[in-house]
Order: structure tokens, then sequence, then C-alpha cells
């Protein structure tokens, strides 16, 4: 499949011949082919557009706008748009908002053995253990850059790749570091009393904050 002069192309034979198909009016999007079912046919522009026979024909679904789909297996589906990853279990014809991260997502990855996504953004790579919902920063000490625009995890693999603008990295568990909080002063502090008392060989203080 292929989008030129707004319209959608279509090749049967590995890119030799090409012959339009469906018209979406003045359409400038992407093409996304569903992996376990190459009838359907992904057309994401400001709008969702959806084909069932191969891409002869596209009806019009919702006006979510979508940047990206990671399809989990023929009904499920994982997408972004902007800070937001929405899920679907139905194909893509109903869209629910799974979760928001602090930062603009870039690129969004499945594993393939578990119900794990990751999430690159311009901070780190997250990750959720729940298909899609309840992100968390997995790992964002990435140097020089820690701005994230591909990830590829493999079946099988105990690790994931990640690209960002400055090289390739293999990823294998978390490592956070340097975590922007934003700073209060000191209201109030309290020191107590130590236990056992300081003769014996190891005391104990408590104290507040």
């Amino acid at each position: 499949y292929a989008v030129a002069n707004q319209k959608i192309f279509k090749s049967d034979t590995r890119g030799i011949a090409w012959y339009p198909v469906d018209s979406i009016t003045g359409f400038k999007g992407l093409l996304s082919v569903n992996s376990y079912n190459s009838d359907f046919v992904y057309a994401i522009n400001d709008s969702l557009f959806i084909s069932s026979n191969g891409g002869s024909s596209f009806d019009y679904v919702s006006d979510i706008n979508l940047k990206q789909m990671v399809f989990r297996d023929e009904s499920n589906i994982i997408a972004r748009s902007g800070m937001k990853v929405f899920t679907s279990a139905d194909k893509g014809y109903t869209w629910n908002l799974s979760d928001s991260l602090p930062d603009e997502i870039n690129i969004i990855e499945s594993d393939p053995d578990n119900r794990n996504i990751f999430a690159g953004t311009r901070k780190g790579l997250y990750k959720s253990t729940s298909s899609g919902s309840n992100f968390f920063m997995y790992n964002n000490s990435f140097t020089p850059s820690k701005w994230i625009n591909g990830i590829v995890k493999d079946s099988g693999s105990t690790f994931c790749y990640v690209v960002t603008e400055e090289a390739v990295y293999k990823c294998w568990n978390s490592y956070v570091v340097n975590i922007d909080i934003e700073s209060e002063n000191l209201r109030d502090y309290v020191l107590f009393q130590n236990y056992p008392n300081p003769f014996n060989p190891v005391t104990n203080l408590e104290f507040g904050i």
C-alpha cells in the first residue's frame, strides 16, 4: 500500500505495478495493515477509516487522531496519540483511553511474550505491564540523548533494543536516574530519641521531615 496525490494505491506484485483503491478525499495520512489479518487496512489521518476487504473500500470510523498502531493479535490493538495511549479490542472500531504519560510519545512497541507495552519519549523509556495502562519510567539512563524514536522487542528475548537520536542500546533492565522532583522548602522536622542507648554497639535514630 502507498499514498500519493491524496489517493491510496495497492500493489499485488511486490511493488512492480500499482493501482488506485478506494479514495478518501484529501487523504495525506498513514496506512497500517493488520499483521494478523491483511484484509483489515487502517487509514489514519485526522480521522480513522477502516477497510475490511483489503483496501477496496474504506469506512469512516471516528475522529480519533492516532499516530501509530501496534497489533497484539487480530482484534487487540494499541495506539498512541500525543501523550495518550489508546486500546481497542474489536479490530479498531471502538477505542478506550488506556493511559496518559507526562511526555509526548514518539514510539510504542508490544512485547510478543506477555502484556508488556513500551513507550519511547524525549525523556526515556516507559513501560506498562498491564496491556497499556499504568505506565512507569523504566529506563532513562541513555546518554548523550534520551530522545527515543525506535523500540524493538523480539519474541523470546529478555531485552529490547532502543534507538535514540545518538545511538542504539540493548536494554534488559530498569535503570532510572535524575528524576526531576519539584522543590519545596522544608517547613518542619523532628529528631527522636535514639534506641537502645548509645553505649550499645548499634543504635537507631528516627526522624521526620
